[in-house]
C-alpha cells in the first residue's frame, strides 16, 4: 500500500521522540491541520500494531509509540525507510491507481474522511477526487458496500463486516496490482512475530482439516488463510460479522462446523478473546465452499434440475455458435459435479479464488466465447451473478470439450508414392508419428490412381511425385523426406486451418477508434456508443455492455465476451486515451469481435488467432506503434504463417 511522506514523516519523528508528541507539535512537523494528521496517526497506529509495537494516545499529553517487540519493530523501521525513498515515485497517478488507494485507506480506517485530506495526500484537486469517488462508490457496489458521504463529516465505507472483509482480502492481498498472493506477503502481516503465529496457525488448520476429513487444494488453503488473517486483524478492533437463523441452520451439523468450532478454539488462544458463534458461521461457510466434495450431496430432482438446464445452455451454444456438445456426456457430468456446489457458493456470497482466470480466458478465447453464451443461461435460470473467478474454471471444462469436438471430426490425408510400397510404409509410420495428436486417417495411393478421386474430399495431400492439381489443392511435396521435412509437414498442417479465414475481408470493414474515460463503466459507455451506431442497433443490445465479460491480458489488451449477432465480421478495437484498472488489472485496448452467423464455422480459428496476437509482447508492443488495420493485418498473417 501506498504511503504518503506525512505517515513516513511522523513514523520518523514519532520513533526518534523520547516522549509523547501532540497532535499540534505534529500537524506543524508535516504542514496540515490537527485533524488531517489524527487520521495519518491513525493509519500509521494500524501498521505499527502489526509489528510488535503500539501507538499509544495520552490525552493532554500526545502520542507516543510503545515496543514490546524490538527485534519486528526494527523490521519496520527498515520498510519505512526504504518507503521513504520511494515515496515520491509511488504517488497515485493515474485515476485508477487513486481509487485503489481511496479504497484502501477506506478500509482500514473505521471513520470518516474528509475529500480535503485525500486532496493534501494524492496533491490532486476536488474535481479529481470528486470524479474518483464515481468509481470507488461503482468498485464498492461489487461488495455489497456503500459510500456514505456527508459534507460536515466526510467519507466513509458501510455494509456487512462479512463484505468489508472480502473486500479487503480482494485489495490487500488477491488482485493488487503488482503485490503478492500470500498472506506473508503483505506488509500488514510479514513482520517475524506475525509469521511464526500464521506459520503455527496454518499448521493447526491442516491439522483440524485432516481430523474431519475436509480436502481443500494448496490455493484455497491459501486463500482461507488470507479470510483467517483478515478475520483475526477485524476481531481485534471488535468487527464482528453478523449470520442469520438461515446461514446457522444451513451450517449446523456439518463436518465443517465442528472443524470450525475445534480451529475458533485454537484463534482464542492466540487471541485471548472470545469468538462469538456468528464468526464460527463465517468460518465453517468458507470450509462449505472451498470443501472439494467427489460426490455431490443433494437431491435426485435437484441433480436432474440441474441437468436440464446444462442442456439447456448447450442448446443455446449450439444454435448460436454452431458448436454441438450436447451429446458431451463427459462435459456435461463435470458441469454437473462443479455447477451445483458453484451455485451455492454464490447463493452464500463466497467466491472460490482462481488466480489463473484471466491467463486461462485469453489462452483459450474461443471457449471463453461458447462459455459466456452458456453462462447466460446459468445467470437466468437460477438468478446469479457468475463471477470471473468462476467463468475461468468453467472456460477449462469447454475448452476440454471443443479439443474432443475437434478430434472428434476424422480428417483424410492422401499418400502418394511414386518410388514403391516399401518406401510408402515408412513415410505413412512417420506421417502417422508426426501427426498424433490430430484425428486424421491415411490413405495409400499410387500416382495413376489421382484422377480417379475427389480432391475436396482429402484435407491434406502429401506426395513424393510432382502431382498435376488445380491451385486449392492442400497439396505437399516431399523430397528427401528428413527432419526438417516432417517438420515442414506438421507446420502445413495447422497452417490449413486457418489459410482460408478471410481476415483481410474481416479487416476491410474493422475500425481502430479512441475511447476516452476515466474508469471502466465510462470507457464502456463510449465503446458502446460506437458499436451502436456501426450496427444500427435499435433493440438496445449494446445496453447491457457492463455485464459482458471482459477477458484481459498481461499486455493490456482486453477482448469483450459479446454474444451480440452482426450482420457481418469484423473488429472494433478501442485504444483508450489513459489505461484504466478493472479487477486491478490494466486495459489499455478493448477489442470487440463481431461475428456475422455465416462466419461462425470461423470463429474458432479467427479467435485463435486474435489469442495468439494479443499474447505475443512483440507484436503488441509494434500495434502501440502503429495502430492502423493494415499493420494489424500483417500482424494476423504473420501469426498464420509461423503457424
Amino acid at each position: 500500500m501506498y504511503l504518503s511522506k506525512r505517515t513516513i514523516l511522523l513514523f520518523h519523528t514519532l520513533s526518534k521522540s523520547e516522549g509523547p508528541l501532540t497532535s499540534n507539535y505534529l500537524s506543524q512537523v508535516v504542514g496540515v491541520t490537527s485533524r488531517t494528521v489524527k487520521k495519518d496517526l491513525q493509519v500509521l497506529g494500524e501498521i505499527i500494531a502489526s509489528y510488535g509495537a503500539k501507538l499509544c494516545s495520552k490525552p493532554g499529553r500526545g502520542y507516543q509509540i510503545y515496543v514490546d517487540d524490538e527485534r519486528s519493530y526494527q523490521e519496520l523501521v527498515r520498510l519505512m525507510e526504504q518507503n521513504d525513498l520511494v515515496a515520491d515515485q509511488n504517488i497515485p497517478r493515474y485515476s485508477y491507481e487513486r481509487v485503489n488507494y481511496i479504497i484502501k485507506k477506506l478500509l482500514i480506517i473505521d471513520y470518516y474522511i474528509k475529500f480535503e485530506d485525500f486532496m493534501e495526500e494524492l496533491y490532486v484537486g476536488r474535481s479529481t477526487i470528486t470524479n474518483d469517488m464515481k468509481m470507488v462508490r461503482e468498485n464498492l457496489q461489487q461488495y455489497g458496500l456503500k459510500l456514505i458521504h456527508t459534507p460536515s463529516r466526510g467519507t466513509i465505507i458501510t455494509g456487512k463486516e462479512s463484505a468489508k472483509r472480502q473486500c479487503i482480502a480482494e485489495y490487500f492481498f488477491h488482485n493488487a496490482v503488482g503485490e503478492r498472493f500470500y498472506v506473508k506477503d503483505n506488509i500488514m502481516f510479514n513482520s517475524n512475530q506475525n509469521q511464526k503465529e500464521l506459520a503455527h496457525l496454518r499448521h493447526e488448520l491442516l491439522s483440524v482439516l485432516m481430523d474431519y476429513h475436509i480436502h481443500l487444494s494448496d490455493l484455497s488453503v491459501e486463500n482461507l488463510m488470507i479470510h483467517i488473517a483478515v478475520m483475526m486483524r477485524r476481531l481485534t478492533f471488535s468487527n464482528y460479522v453478523e449470520c442469520s437463523e438461515e446461514q446457522m441452520s444451513y451450517v449446523a451439523d456439518t463436518p465443517e462446523w465442528e472443524a470450525a468450532l475445534k480451529y475458533c478454539g485454537i484463534l482464542e488462544d492466540v487471541l485471548d478473546m472470545d469468538i462469538p458463534r456468528s464468526e464460527v458461521v463465517y468460518l465453517t461457510m468458507h470450509l462449505i465452499s472451498k470443501h472439494i466434495n467427489e460426490q455431490m450431496d443433494v437431491s435426485a430432482k435437484r441433480q436432474n434440475d440441474l441437468r436440464e438446464v446444462i442442456i439447456k445452455g448447450l442448446r443455446a451454444v449450439k444454435k448460436q455458435y454452431r458448436i454441438d456438445l450436447c451429446g458431451d456426456l463427459e462435459l456435461i457430468d463435470l458441469l454437473i459435479l462443479h455447477l451445483e456446489p458453484m451455485i451455492r457458493r454464490i447463493q452464500m456470497g463466497m467466491v472460490m479464488r482462481n488466480p489463473l482466470a484471466y491467463e486461462s480466458t485469453i489462452r483459450y478465447l474461443y471457449a471463453s466465447w461458447i462459455t459466456a453464451g452458456f453462462c447466460r443461461e446459468i445467470e437466468a435460470s437460477y438468478h446469479i451473478h457468475i463471477d470471473f473467478n468462476e467463468f475461468g474454471y468453467l472456460v477449462l471444462y469447454f475448452n476440454m470439450a471443443v479439443e474432443r469436438c475437434r478430434n472428434a471430426e476424422v480428417k483424410k490425408v492422401a499418400l502418394v508414392c511414386g518410388r514403391g510400397r516399401p518406401e510408402m510404409i515408412t513415410i505413412l509410420s512417420q506421417m502417422k508419428e508426426a501427426l498424433a495428436k490430430y484425428h486424421v486417417t491415411f490413405t495409400m495411393m499410387d500416382t495413376y490412381q489421382i484422377p480417379q478421386i475427389n480432391v475436396q474430399d482429402y484435407y491434406l495431400i502429401i506426395s513424393t511425385v510432382p502431382l498435376e492439381l488445380p491451385k486449392s489443392a492442400p497439396l505437399i511435396v516431399l523430397h528427401a523426406f528428413d527432419e526438417s521435412e516432417i517438420h515442414t509437414v506438421k507446420h502445413f498442417y495447422q497452417y490449413l486451418e486457418f489459410k482460408d479465414i478471410p481476415f483481410s475481408r474481416y479487416l476491410k470493414s474493422s475500425r481502430v477508434v479512441s475511447l476516452r474515460g476515466e474508469h471502466i463503466h465510462a470507457v464502456l459507455k463510449s465503446f458502446s456508443r460506437i458499436l451502436e451506431k456501426r450496427m444500427d442497433d435499435s433493440a438496445g443490445k449494446w445496453n447491457q455492455i457492463n455485464e459482458m465479460p471482459l477477458c484481459i491480458s498481461d499486455n493490456h489488451i482486453a477482448v469483450l465476451l459479446n454474444g451480440v449477432d452482426a450482420a457481418e465480421t469484423s473488429f472494433l478495437i478501442g485504444k483508450l486515451e489513459k489505461p484504466i484498472e478493472k479487477d486491478h488489472r490494466i486495459i489499455q485496448v478493448i477489442i470487440c469481435v463481431q461475428c456475422a452467423a455465416c462466419d461462425m464455422g470461423w470463429l474458432s480459428g479467427i479467435l485463435y488467432v486474435l489469442s495468439k496476437w494479443i499474447r505475443d509482447e512483440e507484436q503488441v508492443n509494434s500495434f502501440f506503434k502503429d495502430s492502423s488495420i493494415s499493420c494489424i493485418q500483417k500482424q494476423f498473417l504473420d501469426i498464420i504463417e509461423r503457424e
